[in-house]
């Protein structure tokens, strides 16, 4: 499952460019704690929860920063580094 959600603060003749993260996690909670917290702080956040989805996502569009788990099931986080 993919959850991308974008929040920016708009700011009168300012145009803000907004960082990409893909936060890679299996853990639903953890993932969604980790998604909320980056986009209250401004940025473009794209979540999953497999290292096949996030090899995907990160080919077609490679984001700014990846949060990796490295103990996800199937394809792992080194395997996915």
């Amino acid at each position: 499952m993919v959850d991308s959600v974008q929040s920016a603060a708009i700011l009168p003749g300012v145009r803000m460019v907004k960082r990409s993260v893909l936060v890679v996690e299996d853990e639903e909670d953890i993932r969604e704690l980790v998604s909320y917290t980056l986009l209250k702080e401004g940025y473009q956040v794209t979540s999953v929860s497999s290292g096949e989805e996030a090899l995907a996502i990160a080919t077609a569009q490679p984001p700014d920063l990846v949060l990796l788990d490295l103990m996800l099931h199937g394809v792992d986080g080194l395997t996915v580094c």
